[in-house]
């Protein structure tokens, strides 16, 4: 979806399941290339309070995810998160595994090379925004 300067990637949980022992070709993807580093994250909540933590992103899993690291910046830290993505090549989409049932929509914008990460989680029903987070990045490799 190419509406504004701004590339959208929608990423919904999902189980995925791979066979063991399989040999694969690294995934290799431009725009989450984008993504890797460290980086300082402003998470406003559903209910407005406000919190900070540093991110780090790298390639695992023989370079098939990404894995982010979130962080309160507290020490020690209150708060701290693993989240992979990686892309589904037969249903051909990202696919974001948090544990919990979530949905998580990535914005990255070229131009100012951050990222927005709007979380939404299912309430009585019904989704409600959990967080927005803003990915200004730490040092450029």
């Amino acid at each position: 979806m190419l509406t504004r300067p701004v590339v959208a990637l929608a990423v919904f949980v999902i189980l995925a399941t791979t066979g063991l022992g399989a040999e694969r070709a690294q995934f290799r993807d431009a725009l989450l290339d984008n993504l890797v580093g460290d980086w300082r994250v402003e998470r406003t909540f559903g209910s407005g309070r406000r919190a900070e933590n540093t991110l780090h992103v790298e390639w695992v899993l023989d370079h098939q995810f990404l894995e982010l690291r979130y962080r309160d910046v507290a020490t020690p830290p209150k708060y701290e998160a693993m989240v992979f993505i990686g892309y589904d090549p037969g249903e051909q989409r990202y696919v974001c595994h948090w544990i919990g049932p979530v949905i998580n929509k990535f914005s990255f914008d070229p131009a100012s090379k951050t990222w927005t990460s709007h979380m939404r989680e299912q309430h009585n029903g019904e989704w409600k925004v959990f967080a927005e987070d803003k990915f200004t990045q730490v040092d450029r490799k």
